[in-house]
């Protein structure tokens, strides 16, 4: 009789096993069906944009604004707890260095590094500044998804001309 009751108690076991690992693999197949797509998330965005009514300018003045309007760079994958300062070692600071020469903060004339050194702290003062943001050249999460964002502002002729000033001054 001990036989049979450890039987059934390993065959019980074996059982909960089974369905605990059917578990982990079905669920997280069944929860990422269930969550809305990124996509799905922007058409929403879009359809409730268009439907509340707005101060928006004529076609003529949007369709300029289109034109030189930023794409979103997904590049960098951001986090609340993703964040560089002056004298950070690491592979991501290239994109954010692509990212603020692309939008024509710096110049990087010594490449794209992985370092985050003077000239990446001067430009990304510059980019804050230009964006309405503390200008302390602390890249955190929040600088960070402005700056990889569509909605961030280009640098200026202006600003472009004071750092060629502050370069030619060094």
């Amino acid at each position: 009789m001990k036989k049979y009751k450890k039987a059934v108690i390993i065959a019980a076991a074996v059982l909960a096993l089974i369905t605990v690992i059917t578990l982990i693999i079905v669920l997280p197949k069944s929860e990422k069906a269930e969550e809305p797509s990124e996509s799905a998330v922007t058409e929403e965005t879009s359809v409730q944009s268009s439907a509340e009514p707005s101060n928006e300018p004529s076609k003529q003045e949007s369709s300029k604004q289109e034109n030189s309007k930023v794409k979103a760079d997904t590049s960098l994958k951001i986090t609340d707890d993703t964040a560089f300062g002056q004298g950070d070692e690491n592979d991501d600071i290239k994109k954010i260095q692509k990212r603020l020469k692309e939008l024509g903060y710096g110049k990087f004339e010594d490449g794209i590094t992985n370092y985050f050194g003077e000239m990446t702290a001067k430009a990304f003062k510059q980019f804050q500044k230009n964006n309405g943001l503390d200008d302390d050249g602390y890249a955190g999460a929040d600088a960070l998804r402005l700056l990889f964002s569509d909605k961030v502002k280009p640098a200026s002729a202006s600003s472009q001309s004071s750092q060629q000033e502050t370069t030619e001054q060094q």
